[in-house]
């Protein structure tokens, strides 16, 4: 079908919905219809002189009849040709129109890609700057919880250090304080022990000085010295009196 100046004046096409313009498709296949409609518009404008010359060549034949009839259609042809200028210079302007819309459109899509591709970066470094204080504050929240742990740790294992210490250093006490009066007994009890035996040696011998542990000993029901110690002294001090810091009995 030709195109006509109306089709080019009412030529409309169907705006896309995510950004503002035409389809691209839809504009490229009509450059490709004005530009077929063009090259066969000047073609038509090249071969519109042709039949011209050959009506007149029919005039030398004699045949005035023939000549009369072809002469409406050459004056239409000649009005086709006349047309043929206007044609083109308007399809020529509708042509430069449709080039700079589609320009316009290419520039209007290139520019929103750009503000969107802005937009996108900007979002990714608020994301990225979000990430990175949240992190932060996550590893300072970390920190603190470990620090405050480890002073807790430390102040429990000084604390239970210090008990431990107290214990040992009481028990150390206690331990000195026992074998302290355990020596003081033993010293005693071998005193009085080689005391017991010169007097019986001097009694074997006749010179004998008549003191009681002697008398003591010598009532004695079974001979045992140490028994009769016990009697007269009473029992040593136990461990447990020892631990518990009270006084041996005193014997009556």
């Amino acid at each position: 079908m030709p195109l006509t100046p109306e089709d080019v004046r009412n030529k409309r096409f169907t705006p896309v919905r995510l950004r503002e313009g035409y389809d691209m498709g839809e504009v490229d296949q009509f450059l490709d219809e004005v530009e077929t409609e063009l090259e066969r518009l000047a073609a038509a404008d090249t071969v519109a002189p042709g039949p011209t010359s050959t009506a007149s060549t029919a005039d030398d034949g004699g045949q005035s009849g023939d000549a009369a009839g072809a002469t409406p259609d050459l004056s239409g042809d000649n009005g086709a040709v006349q047309r043929s200028p206007l044609t083109v210079t308007q399809a020529s302007a509708a042509a430069t129109r449709l080039m700079e819309l589609a320009g316009r459109n290419a520039d209007e899509v290139l520019a929103e890609a750009g503000q969107q591709a802005e937009q996108i970066e900007r979002d990714a470094r608020t994301e990225a700057d979000r990430v990175r204080e949240e992190a932060a504050a996550r590893a300072e929240a970390a920190e603190a919880e470990a620090s405050a742990r480890a002073e807790n740790l430390d102040a429990g294992t000084t604390t239970r250090r210090t008990e431990m210490v107290a214990h040992l250093e009481r028990e150390r006490e206690a331990l000195t304080a026992e074998i302290v009066q355990l020596r003081a007994f033993e010293q005693e009890y071998r005193s009085r022990l080689t005391l017991y035996f010169a007097d019986q040696l001097a009694k074997l011998e006749g010179t004998g000085t008549g003191s009681d542990p002697l008398v003591a000993v010598e009532t004695s029901g079974d001979g045992d010295p140490d028994a009769e110690r016990e009697a007269q002294t009473g029992p040593p001090p136990s461990r447990l009196q020892s631990l518990l810091g009270e006084d041996p009995p005193t014997p009556s």
